[in-house]
């Protein structure tokens, strides 16, 4: 590492985080942090690397850091957009010009065409100024915008002038063809500048520079339930889905919390073509500990250079072996758990979490905090260490998991609170029916009474239950633990039947417990958090 690294570094791996903070929103501003915490061994950065297209993930798998790392290391010119900069700007626009021709998602999908080749016109302003350029520039000059602009600003320029010219002329856009004359301001056109982008990128890569790169970060903080948004969902669907035209031209990744995957999905008039160029972000319980061995070393190599060329020599953390193996010069092989038990540690931490790398670092983090001493060295961790660092990270993790279904069960911790303390944490069908007789609906006529609008019946109670993680289907069963299939380990729904049993996840039953038990019930092991 360069002076520059270091020091960038140690702002970000320090006492407080000492893996770095399980956020990769808190590295944007930190380039060399950033570029040095992302583990690029894993098989999901490689297929990212070579496909276009729609990036699936919940919240906390890694979207944003995926998405920085590509812009980091990517030889491509990137243009980059923000999706909540971006979004309630054209979901104005799309209310006020479309109003009258709402089946029109072909025009949608032209209008997103539009927006995103404005933003590549902004990567090309930056190159050297030349004779090629000046259809484009004539027509940011135009339009109001510069290559000091941003790929927001550029947006709203444009969408700014499809209004103007709709309240100035009262037109109407039900083709690519209103959308372009609109965009014609004194003789220089948006096609102008289009036709001379794409034999410019062309004639670019004749002589070897790379393609474009065009990066939107994740919709996961914006509510998407208003007819507008729905809209513009489907236009966007629908460019992603036929951005083949473009590929020689420019790549897209489109970041999409899966959390709202179903919600395009069910907007998409074709899914299995609009929605044919995903890659989906699922962690394996070996790769979760290869990330956190990469941020290890890196700690080491700041606070403990001799002791990382140790384990250097004997471990090799690209390997999920290795990884898994480092761990254990740290945290004890065995703990016994709250409830007196003992068990492996490196088990007992990850059925705390739902296989996601931020609820793994965020743990971790609380662990090493204890076991530090003031010069940034790792000490011994104990048992309690890890039961208190373990405690420490729950009520964060699933606050997360309440905010990212925040859109769809906006009363999930009203219902939480009052339905989990009643449910056994293994349990049938008939159980569960039970305590949406007995606890959830008096909240949910108390919800009502209060003005809110709320809708929830046992089928709906059960779905958000089994679509947030909290409890899943059970599989397995030995004399200490049971296994049981959540939804977030598996692509798809969870389908389940009225015989099937289900456990409450360790998460939520530590988070929301019932009173005490004799005999105690045998511990729950989510589905895949062996390493």
């Amino acid at each position: 590492m360069n002076t520059n690294e270091i020091q960038e570094l140690k702002m970000i791996v320090s006492y407080d985080d000492p893996l770095g903070p399980s956020n990769a929103e808190n590295l944007i501003d930190s380039p060399n942090a950033g570029r040095r915490l992302f583990e690029r061994q894993n098989e999901i950065y490689g297929s990212l690397l070579q496909r276009s297209g729609i990036i699936v993930g919940r919240r906390g798998s890694g979207k944003t850091a995926f998405l920085n790392q590509l812009k980091l290391s990517s030889d491509n010119s990137v243009a980059q957009l923000s999706a909540p900069l971006v979004f309630p700007e054209i979901l104005q626009t799309i209310t006020m010009l479309f109003k009258e021709s709402h089946g029109f998602v072909e025009v949608i999908a032209e209008l997103w065409d539009i927006l995103i080749w404005s933003s590549v016109f902004l990567i090309l302003l930056q190159g050297t100024r030349d004779a090629r350029r000046r259809p484009i520039r004539d027509y940011a000059n135009r339009l109001g915008f510069s290559e000091h602009s941003s790929s927001a600003e550029v947006m709203m320029k444009t969408l700014d002038r499809l209004a103007d010219f709709a309240g100035q002329t009262g037109a109407t856009y039900s083709s690519r063809l209103r959308l372009i004359a609109a965009l014609k301001i004194n003789g220089v056109s948006f096609d102008d500048a289009y036709t001379a982008a794409k034999d410019l990128i062309q004639s670019e890569r004749r002589n070897g520079d790379q393609q474009i790169l065009v990066l939107m970060d994740t919709l996961e903080n914006y509510q998407l339930n208003r007819e507008e948004a729905a809209l513009a969902i489907k236009g966007l669907i629908r460019f992603l889905g036929r951005s083949g035209a473009n590929r020689k031209y420019f790549q897209v990744r489109f970041a999409l919390p899966s959390e709202l995957y179903a919600v395009f999905r069910a907007e998409s008039e074709n899914p299995d073509k609009d929605l044919a160029g995903q890659t989906l972000l699922s962690w394996r319980a070996g790769d979760l500990w290869r990330v956190a061995a990469h941020r290890l070393f890196i700690n080491l190599e700041l606070y403990e250079a001799s002791r990382k060329e140790l384990l250097e020599k004997r471990f090799d953390i690209n390997d999920r072996g290795g990884a898994i193996a480092v761990f254990g010069e740290f945290l004890p092989q065995t703990i016994t758990n709250r409830l007196g038990r003992q068990e492996p540690t490196l088990a007992y931490i990850l059925r705390h979490t739902q296989l996601l790398p931020r609820h793994l670092i965020q743990i971790l983090n609380a662990i090493l905090r204890h076991a530090m001493d003031g010069d940034g060295h790792i000490g011994q961790i104990t048992n309690d260490m890890v039961l208190s660092g373990v405690w420490d990270s729950e009520q964060n993790i699933c606050d997360g998991i309440e905010a990212a279904y925040k859109h769809k069960y906006p009363h999930f911790s009203d219902v939480c609170v009052n339905a989990l303390p009643q449910l056994p944490k293994h349990c049938t069908e008939g159980d569960i029916h039970s305590v949406y007789n007995r606890h959830v609906s008096g909240v949910i006529k108390r919800l009502r009474d209060e003005g809110n609008d709320v809708s929830m019946d046992f089928h709906a109670f059960k779905t958000m239950l089994i679509e947030t993680g909290v409890i899943g289907k059970k599989i397995d069963e030995t004399e200490i633990f049971v296994e049981s299939l959540y939804e977030y380990s598996r692509p798809g729904s969870l389908i389940t039947s009225v015989d099937d049993k289900f456990c409450v996840h360790p998460l939520f039953s530590s988070l929301y417990p019932r009173p005490p038990s004799q005999p105690a019930p045998k511990l729950v092991y989510p589905y895949g958090i062996d390493p």
